[in-house]
Protein backbone atom coordinates (compact mmCIF):
# COMPACT_ATOMS: atom_id res chain seq x y z
CA UNK A 1 0.00 0.00 0.00
CA UNK A 2 1.06 3.55 -0.67
CA UNK A 3 1.67 5.76 2.33
CA UNK A 4 1.57 9.56 1.96
CA UNK A 5 2.73 11.02 5.22
CA UNK A 6 5.20 8.93 7.16
CA UNK A 7 6.97 5.74 6.15
CA UNK A 8 8.05 4.85 9.68
CA UNK A 9 6.60 1.50 10.54
CA UNK A 10 4.83 0.74 13.79
CA UNK A 11 4.84 -2.63 15.43
CA UNK A 12 1.82 -3.76 13.37
CA UNK A 13 3.65 -3.16 10.11
CA UNK A 14 1.59 -0.17 8.99
CA UNK A 15 2.76 3.47 8.65
CA UNK A 16 1.20 6.59 10.17
CA UNK A 17 -0.16 8.01 6.86
CA UNK A 18 -3.32 7.51 4.80
CA UNK A 19 -3.54 5.10 1.91
CA UNK A 20 -4.75 6.18 -1.53
CA UNK A 21 -8.02 4.29 -1.07
CA UNK A 22 -8.68 5.96 2.25
CA UNK A 23 -8.10 9.38 0.64
CA UNK A 24 -10.46 8.56 -2.27
CA UNK A 25 -13.18 7.40 0.11
CA UNK A 26 -12.78 10.55 2.23
CA UNK A 27 -12.97 12.84 -0.83
CA UNK A 28 -16.02 10.98 -2.17
CA UNK A 29 -17.83 11.25 1.18
CA UNK A 30 -16.94 14.94 1.44
CA UNK A 31 -18.29 15.54 -2.09
CA UNK A 32 -21.56 13.74 -1.38
CA UNK A 33 -22.11 15.58 1.90
CA UNK A 34 -21.22 18.95 0.32
CA UNK A 35 -23.65 18.35 -2.55
CA UNK A 36 -26.43 17.48 -0.11
CA UNK A 37 -25.69 20.56 2.01
CA UNK A 38 -25.71 22.94 -0.99
CA UNK A 39 -28.93 21.38 -2.30
CA UNK A 40 -30.58 21.87 1.09
CA UNK A 41 -29.31 25.45 1.22
CA UNK A 42 -30.76 26.12 -2.26
CA UNK A 43 -34.18 24.78 -1.22
CA UNK A 44 -34.13 26.83 1.98
CA UNK A 45 -33.32 30.02 0.03
CA UNK A 46 -36.06 29.21 -2.51
CA UNK A 47 -38.60 28.61 0.27
CA UNK A 48 -37.58 31.91 1.89
CA UNK A 49 -38.18 33.79 -1.38
CA UNK A 50 -41.58 32.15 -1.83
CA UNK A 51 -42.54 32.94 1.76
CA UNK A 52 -41.61 36.61 1.33
CA UNK A 53 -43.70 36.79 -1.86
CA UNK A 54 -46.70 35.16 -0.20
CA UNK A 55 -46.34 37.56 2.73
CA UNK A 56 -46.42 40.55 0.36
CA UNK A 57 -49.56 39.20 -1.33
CA UNK A 58 -51.29 38.51 1.98
CA UNK A 59 -50.38 41.97 3.30
CA UNK A 60 -51.78 43.53 0.11
CA UNK A 61 -55.04 41.60 0.47
CA UNK A 62 -55.24 42.29 4.19
CA UNK A 63 -54.87 46.02 3.67
CA UNK A 64 -57.45 46.03 0.85
CA UNK A 65 -60.04 44.02 2.80
CA UNK A 66 -59.43 46.07 5.95
CA UNK A 67 -59.98 49.38 4.13
CA UNK A 68 -63.11 47.98 2.45
CA UNK A 69 -64.42 46.68 5.78
CA UNK A 70 -63.80 50.01 7.49
CA UNK A 71 -65.67 51.93 4.79
CA UNK A 72 -68.57 49.45 4.68
CA UNK A 73 -68.82 49.36 8.50
CA UNK A 74 -69.49 53.11 8.77
CA UNK A 75 -71.67 53.19 5.63
CA UNK A 76 -75.38 52.36 5.29
CA UNK A 77 -78.08 51.43 2.72
CA UNK A 78 -76.24 48.36 1.42
CA UNK A 79 -77.42 47.13 -1.97
CA UNK A 80 -75.84 44.55 -4.21
CA UNK A 81 -76.33 43.72 -7.85
CA UNK A 82 -74.89 41.32 -10.40
CA UNK A 83 -74.35 43.52 -13.45
CA UNK A 84 -75.10 47.22 -13.13
CA UNK A 85 -74.20 49.60 -10.33
CA UNK A 86 -77.26 50.35 -8.17
CA UNK A 87 -77.60 53.91 -6.89
CA UNK A 88 -80.14 53.71 -4.06
CA UNK A 89 -79.76 51.09 -1.41
CA UNK A 90 -81.30 48.91 1.18
CA UNK A 91 -81.79 45.40 -0.20
CA UNK A 92 -80.55 41.96 0.79
CA UNK A 93 -78.85 39.57 -1.61
CA UNK A 94 -78.51 36.14 -0.13
CA UNK A 95 -77.38 34.55 -3.39
CA UNK A 96 -74.36 36.85 -3.75
CA UNK A 97 -73.42 39.59 -6.18
CA UNK A 98 -70.30 41.13 -7.67
CA UNK A 99 -71.21 44.75 -6.80
CA UNK A 100 -71.93 46.31 -3.42
CA UNK A 101 -73.32 49.85 -3.45
CA UNK A 102 -73.83 51.85 -0.27
CA UNK A 103 -73.84 55.35 1.13
CA UNK A 104 -70.66 56.52 2.83
CA UNK A 105 -70.74 58.14 6.26
CA UNK A 106 -70.65 61.51 4.43
CA UNK A 107 -73.77 60.51 2.44
CA UNK A 108 -72.04 59.96 -0.94
CA UNK A 109 -73.00 57.04 -3.18
CA UNK A 110 -70.14 54.55 -3.38
CA UNK A 111 -69.55 51.03 -4.57
CA UNK A 112 -67.08 48.18 -4.54
CA UNK A 113 -67.08 46.01 -7.64
CA UNK A 114 -65.36 42.83 -8.77
CA UNK A 115 -64.04 43.39 -12.29
CA UNK A 116 -63.92 39.93 -13.87
CA UNK A 117 -62.02 41.20 -16.92
CA UNK A 118 -59.05 42.71 -15.08
CA UNK A 119 -59.44 40.24 -12.15
CA UNK A 120 -59.37 43.00 -9.55
CA UNK A 121 -61.57 44.78 -6.99
CA UNK A 122 -62.54 48.37 -7.80
CA UNK A 123 -63.92 51.25 -5.74
CA UNK A 124 -65.74 54.39 -6.77
CA UNK A 125 -67.27 57.24 -4.75
CA UNK A 126 -69.63 59.57 -6.61
CA UNK A 127 -68.48 63.19 -6.57
CA UNK A 128 -64.88 62.20 -5.71
CA UNK A 129 -63.76 59.65 -8.31
CA UNK A 130 -64.28 60.02 -12.05
CA UNK A 131 -63.38 56.37 -12.71
CA UNK A 132 -63.35 53.26 -10.59
CA UNK A 133 -59.96 52.69 -8.93
CA UNK A 134 -58.37 49.25 -8.51
CA UNK A 135 -57.64 48.34 -4.89
CA UNK A 136 -55.46 45.29 -5.55
CA UNK A 137 -51.79 45.27 -6.57
CA UNK A 138 -50.57 43.85 -9.87
CA UNK A 139 -49.21 40.69 -8.27
CA UNK A 140 -52.66 39.46 -7.17
CA UNK A 141 -55.36 37.98 -9.37
CA UNK A 142 -58.89 37.72 -7.97
CA UNK A 143 -60.68 34.75 -9.56
CA UNK A 144 -64.01 35.06 -7.70
CA UNK A 145 -65.43 37.72 -5.43
CA UNK A 146 -68.98 37.96 -4.07
CA UNK A 147 -70.87 40.11 -1.60
CA UNK A 148 -73.71 38.64 0.47
CA UNK A 149 -75.92 41.20 2.22
CA UNK A 150 -78.43 40.39 5.00
CA UNK A 151 -80.45 42.39 7.52
CA UNK A 152 -81.27 45.48 5.45
CA UNK A 153 -85.03 45.26 6.00
CA UNK A 154 -86.22 48.42 7.76
CA UNK A 155 -87.57 48.06 11.29
CA UNK A 156 -86.43 44.48 11.95
CA UNK A 157 -83.87 45.44 14.66
CA UNK A 158 -81.25 43.30 12.92
CA UNK A 159 -77.82 44.68 12.25
CA UNK A 160 -77.14 44.75 8.47
CA UNK A 161 -74.19 42.53 7.55
CA UNK A 162 -72.02 42.11 4.48
CA UNK A 163 -70.14 38.87 3.88
CA UNK A 164 -67.26 39.12 1.40
CA UNK A 165 -65.98 35.88 -0.15
CA UNK A 166 -62.80 36.00 -2.19
CA UNK A 167 -60.83 33.41 -4.18
CA UNK A 168 -57.64 34.27 -5.98
CA UNK A 169 -54.02 33.53 -6.74
CA UNK A 170 -50.70 35.22 -7.25
CA UNK A 171 -49.73 36.39 -10.74
CA UNK A 172 -46.06 35.57 -10.28
CA UNK A 173 -44.89 32.77 -12.54
CA UNK A 174 -42.43 31.25 -10.06
CA UNK A 175 -44.98 30.84 -7.27
CA UNK A 176 -48.34 29.13 -7.58
CA UNK A 177 -50.27 30.23 -4.49
CA UNK A 178 -54.05 29.98 -4.27
CA UNK A 179 -56.00 31.59 -1.43
CA UNK A 180 -59.59 31.70 -0.16
CA UNK A 181 -60.63 34.48 2.22
CA UNK A 182 -63.93 35.51 3.71
CA UNK A 183 -64.82 38.24 6.14
CA UNK A 184 -68.05 39.58 7.61
CA UNK A 185 -68.69 43.27 8.26
CA UNK A 186 -71.63 44.57 10.27
CA UNK A 187 -72.98 48.09 10.00
CA UNK A 188 -71.87 50.20 12.94
CA UNK A 189 -75.18 52.00 13.44
CA UNK A 190 -78.43 50.09 13.70
CA UNK A 191 -80.64 50.70 10.67
CA UNK A 192 -83.83 52.71 11.39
Amino acid sequence: MISFINNNKKEGGRGNGFTLIEMLVAVALFSIISTMAFTALYYIMDASTKTKTIKLVVNNLNMTLESMSREIRVGYDYTCNRGTVPISGGSDCGSGASILAFKTKEGNNAYFRYNSISKTIERKVSGKDTNAVSLIGDDVQIDKFKFYVTGTTTGNSTQPKVLMVLEGSTKRSDIDTVFNIQTTVSQRKLAP
